[in-house]
């Protein structure tokens, strides 16, 4: 029986790995849980990696203990910072995560909004749109990291 065990080793406080922040969980996901998804062929993970080290924290009451909790979160006011986000890959037998680079995409007012993989496995897929979701690219992501290719770029009328 294979036990858990961690792909990646910054998560923690304000680096979450493979678990949406607030933001992305409410508004972007949709409540629709993690930030990770498996190759069809099982050897990897393609998965978004949180910074909330410039989002201001929020202080919240948790009504649903039996007695009330007082929470602090991160939680992005309108017009505030959002989360750093990044696009990981992961080799589920091992090996460091590879990041993928968005050039052209300010980190800032950037939202990876759909991830997921070709039938093949060979190539994972991201949906990138800017802040005000006014375009939105869809991007080809490489296994081993480095840049995206812009597919919606490629066609006229679509993309930016």
């Amino acid at each position: 029986m294979q036990m858990e065990r961690p792909l990646t080793v910054d998560g923690g406080g304000n680096i979450l790995n493979g678990r949406a922040d607030w933001v992305y969980e409410e508004e972007i996901f949709e409540r629709a849980g993690g930030a990770f998804w498996w190759s069809p062929d099982s050897k990897h993970i393609a998965f978004l990696r949180f910074d909330d080290s410039p989002v201001s924290q929020f202080t919240v009451v948790n009504h649903l203990p039996t007695r009330l909790n007082v929470e602090q979160i991160p939680y992005p006011k309108a017009g505030d910072p959002n989360p750093i986000v990044k696009l990981g890959i992961i080799n589920v037998v091992g090996g460091p995560p590879v990041f993928v680079d968005l050039p052209g995409y300010d980190p800032a007012d950037t939202l990876i909004s759909r991830v997921g993989w070709l039938p093949d496995s060979r190539a994972a897929y991201c949906y990138v749109q800017n802040r005000t979701q006014t375009w939105m690219d869809v991007c080809l992501v490489p296994l081993n990291g480095g840049s995206v290719r812009s597919c919606s770029r490629d066609y006229q009328g679509l993309g930016r």
